[in-house]
């Protein structure tokens, strides 16, 4: 029987998580991804146990291993939406002070006045909506331009690992010494604060059978990332058993959310809305097997009763893997970039409120086993930071 699992890893040395196959200069990226993750692991079983008979059904598809993001005091950081925006100049939450004592300008998401736009709109109305969204790109402290956030966040404080670099000389292949003038860099991550809680963290999806046997490993130190024989990337690691999610509670959410929204989008209240958020790379492909971000694709996908797609704001990248079988890299693919965001309506049904609990806890598209594919359904984020329409009319 499949259960949920949280892993949390506690990097005991930097980590050098490469986001190219380019060996020149090697950037971190700020996460381990669950295609690493599982070859930690699968490398850790092997080293004990060999090629048992347990070790295909460990690392089969089965078994979903998340990607890994910072964490602190259970709460684990995510990624902004592309509809989060900040002032120019002092961007972050109001809550977060400069190195000069002075206090960001705020966040606000512009997915449900995004969503708004597509309303049509007439005579003195349209006017008055054009002035309202066009000012909403602008700051209400300052009056500069709002732009786009990246990064990760915890609540209402922006939160990401520490990145350094360091420069080694290349060792000639014939003589096995220091080659003068040919260097590489490495770029490294460590967690921000490491006598804190900070680590990193996330939820899989495991057989009983692999849990137990990884479980027995808990005591050995897992490696992960590039450069693990001059140092890098050693990890403690725990794994816990997490209750099932409940389909309640995950109704209560989506009922608050869908309120909120169908009264600021000015759409019906009688479907659910709900947003679905990419927070890891999601591969969809379409009836030919093409990679896709098309409306209809993402329609089917979901495989909601009545759905609609009321906006969308999103963008490919491309993603690699090892293929475990070959021992080789996998081609490149192209998937549904971090961050994405859509907002959707559909009927409201029983099947349709357990579809969507399925997608938010289990994820979408190809390659779950690597956990590709996790989507977050109606983030408190879109209704929190909303644009409120009175701080622009000023």
């Amino acid at each position: 029987m499949a259960q949920f699992v949280e892993i949390k890893l506690i990097p005991r040395s930097p980590l050098v998580l490469s986001q190219s196959r380019n060996n020149q200069m090697l950037s971190s990226l700020e996460y381990v991804s669950g295609s690493t993750l599982r070859g930690a692991f699968a490398a850790l079983y092997q080293s004990v146990n060999g090629m048992d008979g347990d070790f295909q059904k460990i690392f089969s598809a089965s078994n979903r291993f998340p990607y890994l993001f910072l964490s602190q005091s259970g709460q684990t950081a995510f990624p902004f939406p592309k509809t989060a925006y900040s002032c120019k100049r002092y961007n972050g939450f109001e809550t977060e002070v400069d190195k000069n004592g002075r206090n960001h300008h705020g966040v606000v998401d512009l997915l449900f006045l995004e969503a708004l736009k597509g309303t049509c709109h007439r005579g003195k109305e349209s006017l008055s909506f054009q002035n309202y969204f066009d000012s909403s790109y602008r700051c209400s402290v300052c009056h500069e331009d709002r732009k786009p956030l990246q990064g990760y966040f915890l609540e209402n404080r922006q939160v990401k690992l520490f990145k350094g670099q360091r420069t080694h000389v290349g060792i000639d292949r014939w003589s096995g010494t220091a080659r003068p003038q040919i260097l590489y860099f490495l770029e490294f991550v460590q967690l921000p604060d490491q006598s804190s809680d900070y680590c990193l963290r996330g939820v899989g999806r495991w057989e009983e059978k692999a849990f137990e046997k990884l479980k027995e490993l808990e005591h050995y130190p897992l490696f992960l990332g590039k450069s693990r024989t001059r140092g890098y990337g050693e990890c403690s690691w725990q794994l816990q058993i997490q209750n099932p999610p409940s389909l309640d509670a995950f109704e209560q959410t989506l009922e608050s959310f869908s309120k909120e929204a169908a009264e600021y989008c000015k759409v019906q209240k009688e479907r659910w809305i709900f947003s679905l958020t990419v927070q890891t790379p999601t591969i969809l492909v379409d009836a030919f097997l093409r990679y896709t971000a098309q409306e209809k694709e993402i329609l089917r996908w979901l495989g909601l009763e009545a759905a609609e797609l009321l906006y969308s704001y999103s963008e490919l990248q491309p993603v690699w893997g090892w293929n475990m079988a070959h021992g080789m890299p996998k081609e490149e693919e192209w998937a549904i970039a971090p961050s994405s965001v859509y907002l959707c309506s559909a009927r409201r049904s029983k099947e349709n409120l357990k579809r969507l609990h399925h997608i938010h806890h289990q994820g979408i598209g190809l390659r779950q086993e690597e956990g590709f594919g996790q989507v977050w359904i109606s983030h408190s984020f879109h209704v929190q930071y909303a644009v409120k329409k009175e701080e622009n009319n000023g």
